[in-house]
């Protein structure tokens, strides 16, 4: 084959590979622009501070939500959501919320789910666990806080020893 022959075949080519590529590219194009793209759950946040910077309109609103919630509320809305069988993103986010902001320890996590407070827990892992009580009694000192938290329905007493003005004390004992 002279070369004269190789260059026309060779251009051949091409002009057969660009004919049949523009060809097919509005196909390839379509196919690759759907026009109604599937809406994605946003993945789980990690610890309140993903919850807090997170982009996704869902997360904005339940960080708006629970920052805007009393803490003793947001404990006991956290046991709502812990007695679930399956983790939602609003009782993550509040789990996150009260463990970046001390309210409630370990003892918390591992008990919510019992309907007993357990010594150790927080008086939020307390609300949690049994709702809004009836009645809290406190005794402040100087170095520290006791309270009674009452909760008569249930004949459950609660005691807790914490700092002075601060009512998320640790349980020391529980009467039922």
């Amino acid at each position: 084959m002279d070369l004269t022959m190789h260059r026309l075949h060779t251009r051949i080519l091409i002009i057969s590979t660009w004919t049949l590529l523009t060809a097919l590219a509005p196909a390839r194009l379509a196919m690759a622009a759907d026009p109604k793209p599937a809406a994605k759950t946003p993945t789980m946040p990690q610890n309140w501070h993903d919850w807090a910077w997170s982009k996704a309109a869902p997360d904005i609103a339940l960080v708006k939500q629970i920052e805007g919630m009393e803490w003793w509320k947001a404990c006991i809305a956290w046991g709502r959501e812990s007695r679930n069988k399956t983790t939602t993103r609003r009782g993550a986010a509040l789990r996150d919320y009260l463990v970046d902001y001390k309210y409630i320890n370990g003892v918390d996590l591992a008990n919510v789910r019992d309907q007993i407070p357990e010594v150790g827990q927080t008086t939020c892992g307390v609300f949690a666990v049994l709702g809004q009580p009836d009645k809290m009694n406190r005794t402040t000192r100087a170095n520290s806080q006791t309270a009674q938290i009452v909760f008569g329905q249930k004949n459950v007493y609660v005691y807790t020893l914490g700092r002075p003005n601060d009512d998320n004390g640790i349980v020391t004992s529980v009467q039922h």
